[in-house]
């Protein structure tokens, strides 16, 4: 049994909620990852955490380690005022923890939600805030296609009473230390201002993991530790440009490609060669997102020699089209022994 289960569907979008269960069973269990789920707090007395695509995950940490999701969301456990009454009372952690929500302005209680930084759960809840707290609440990167250089941004949210005059912005990316960046100004209380950090190159086979933790507002120690730190991941970077295809390139079979097509996009016109070779294969291509009649997908030949490619299944249809547009296969010999078909 679950707390929640989507066994069918996807697009689903789950945030800002606290998840509590005490008892047997899991929190949630996913058949699919085509979900918006993120920004709440999950908290279990069972053994079984999340079950997804009907893999077991243990606790909070293997779950988010595994799939890359839920990246905002937290793992305390709720101080709720009592059992029946599951207003927040104080809690710190989860005070300013939610992300905002178009159309959502107001909590159970018709209180005004914080339109920067609301609270996860039904009530918007007034925590006894502290003199010198700064949260990074937020980073990300302004472009995700493969090649271009993405300027990596930052969000600063003064959650103290006191003005925020400065504080230290230590960051990483794949783990390892950039150079700290200082920030000056006066940010007043309840208020947020984005900065930039830095910058990297795109690339679809090494994708980055962000972490920004605020480090001594106003000179002195932070006085909330539990809003330091947030995290971010570039794990969609859109394909863009030329690849190969064959034993020693970056993708090795023409299923590889197809999957990552399927998997994160294209941002640009996209051409594929074919080192020469035989290629026993079962292909399926889905819709690719972005292609268009400019931007369109090519697989061809790397010699432009359709006698020097041959793509071949003797079980089964060799070539299956699932409804891709602005799909081009030139220079390319196909063959079957299957009675199914070539190509369907």
């Amino acid at each position: 049994n679950s707390l929640l289960s989507f066994l069918v569907g996807k697009n689903v979008s789950l945030k800002n909620n606290i998840l509590t269960l005490n008892g047997h069973g899991s929190l949630m269990q996913l058949n699919s990852l085509e979900n918006s789920i993120d920004y709440n707090n999950y908290y279990t007395s069972s053994d079984t955490f999340m079950i997804v695509n009907g893999t077991l995950y243990n606790n909070f940490k293997q779950y988010t380690s595994a799939i890359k999701q839920d990246l905002h969301s937290l793992n305390f456990k709720p101080k709720f005022v009592s059992a029946p009454d599951l207003h927040l009372n104080n809690d710190l952690n989860l005070d300013n923890r939610g992300i905002p929500i178009n159309g959502i302005t107001t909590d159970l209680d018709g209180e005004i939600r914080n339109k920067i930084v609301p609270d996860m759960g039904a009530d918007e809840f007034k925590a006894l805030h502290q003199p010198n707290d700064a949260a990074a609440v937020s980073i990300y990167t302004d472009s995700n296609c493969d090649g271009s250089l993405a300027t990596m941004y930052a969000k600063l949210y003064n959650n103290g009473t006191n003005t925020l005059n400065n504080v230290t912005i230590k960051y990483s990316i794949n783990t390892v230390a950039q150079p700290d960046y200082n920030w000056s100004g006066a940010l007043l209380p309840d208020s947020a201002t984005l900065i930039v950090l830095g910058g990297f190159k795109n690339n679809v086979f090494d994708p980055k993991s962000f972490i920004a933790t605020t480090w001594n507002p106003n000179g002195v120690t932070d006085s909330n530790f539990a809003n330091d730190s947030c995290f971010g991941i570039s794990n969609k970077i859109l394909l863009n440009g030329v690849y190969e295809i064959g034993t020693n390139s970056v993708f090795p079979t023409i299923s590889s490609a197809f999957k990552i097509l399927k998997e994160n996009g294209i941002c640009g016109s996209v051409l594929f060669k074919i080192e020469n070779g035989s290629y026993d294969e079962k292909l399926k291509l889905d819709p690719v997102n972005g292609a268009s009649e400019i931007n369109t997908v090519t697989f061809t030949s790397k010699s432009r020699n359709y006698n020097d490619v041959t793509i071949n299944n003797q079980t089964d249809t060799t070539l299956r089209l699932l409804g891709p547009d602005n799909v081009k296969f030139n220079n390319l010999t196909f063959r079957t022994g299957s009675s199914k078909g070539l190509m369907r």
